[in-house]
């Protein structure tokens, strides 16, 4: 959703540029409660904590360290750079999404066992989560 409010808002000025931001605010928090809930689902009861902290850290860190990015494309190209620089992220988050194998559909027992052998009781899904979580951060701290 973000990507293509992003890309336009790099043209627009006026009313139409403050209508493409509402759209990227609402795309950029939202992400926020679907990374969430991503992780609270893919996650086991046992590892959740665990996920949410290493999610929330990764989120702050990223938060911290956009600041230097922006500088960095606003003095390359300013909003224009900037915006379809972040577009361009988005889209990558949106590739990764894409690839990543499907559900499988196994008995509770037997999920566990695999989760923990091959994630550590964390799952694809989760981890994508905490992936767009360093765009959705980046987002907040551009806006």
């Amino acid at each position: 959703m973000l990507a293509p409010f992003l890309y336009l808002a790099a043209t627009l000025s006026n009313l139409p540029l403050i209508i493409a931001s509402i759209g990227i605010v609402m795309g950029a928090f939202g992400q926020v409660t679907v990374n969430d809930a991503m992780v609270g689902k893919y996650t086991s009861e046992e590892w959740r904590s665990r996920a949410y902290s290493v999610r929330y850290f990764i989120g702050f860190t990223a938060a911290g360290a956009s600041v230097g990015l922006v500088a960095w494309l606003y003095e390359q190209g300013g909003f224009v750079t900037m915006l379809q620089a972040f577009g361009a992220l988005c889209l990558l988050v949106i590739v990764a999404a894409i690839i990543l194998p499907q559900e499988i559909k196994v008995p509770a027992a037997q999920a566990k066992l695999i989760s923990r052998r091959v994630f550590g009781s964390v799952s694809p899904p989760a981890i994508l989560a905490m992936i767009s979580e360093l765009f959705s951060a980046t987002m907040i701290v551009a806006g």
